[in-house]
């Protein structure tokens, strides 16, 4: 039996649930912003003042807080919507790899915390090709995000964006590789490299776990195309 065209519009909105699409959106612009510290402490080690360091780390970890409300309230809303929304678990597997992304991202800054307080020396070469890798990973949190506001309005040209996130994350495991090589023929000492190899894996990790949930959203869309 065909579906009245008030039914197809009930089934599509209840796939492509806009305060769900908002409460990703939240998350990966917080994501964004802990990126962007992140390069900038990168960026500047050896030369950081420890004031600023430390603003940079109240405000990472305050950004943490607010995430941590913002999935709890999106659990809280699935939770109230589950009995109409289709593709429940797509938008729970993408939800919990969103916030699974941002807590890798405030790892790093954990770890770049240790690094400062250590006084280890970081070569500029070194501090560039990581700060090239955040680059490449805000991409594909940024496409992740225009991937998430088209879903509602624009599912085709949203399936399109799914293709071009592959491409982002292609770049970053570029990135990636690179910033491997750069640390690992650097003449810094071990302790250092193993900590600097740590933050580019979780970097890469960070845009995996993007594209993967990507891929949940991916499913949904082709019900919706």
């Amino acid at each position: 039996m065909s579906l009245t065209r008030e039914q197809v519009e009930a089934r599509e909105g209840a796939i492509a649930d806009a305060k769900i699409v908002a409460y990703l959106d939240d998350e990966v612009r917080k994501a964004l912003q802990m990126l962007n510290m992140i390069r900038e402490v990168v960026s500047a080690l050896d030369g950081l003042s420890p004031s600023r360091f430390k603003d940079v780390l109240v405000a990472s970890r305050t950004l943490k807080e607010e995430v941590d409300k913002v999935h709890r309230d999106l659990l809280s809303y699935i939770s109230k919507v589950s009995p109409v929304l289709y593709h429940r678990e797509d938008w729970l597997r993408a939800t919990y790899k969103v916030r699974n992304s941002i807590d890798r991202l405030s790892g790093i800054l954990y770890r770049l915390e240790f690094l400062v307080s250590r006084g280890w020396l970081v070569s500029p070469d070194v501090k560039t090709s990581i700060s090239e890798l955040c680059e490449a990973v805000a991409e594909v949190a940024e496409g992740f995000r225009k991937l998430l506001n088209l879903i509602p309005t624009k599912p085709s040209e949203a399936l399109a964006q799914c293709s071009k996130l592959l491409h982002y994350e292609s770049l970053a495991d570029s990135r990636f590789r690179s910033a491997t090589f750069t640390i690992l023929s650097s003449n810094l000492s071990p302790n250092t490299v193993i900590l600097l190899l740590n933050i580019a894996e979780m970097l890469e990790d960070v845009s995996d776990i993007l594209c993967s949930a990507s891929e949940d959203l991916y499913i949904m869309l082709l019900n919706m195309a």
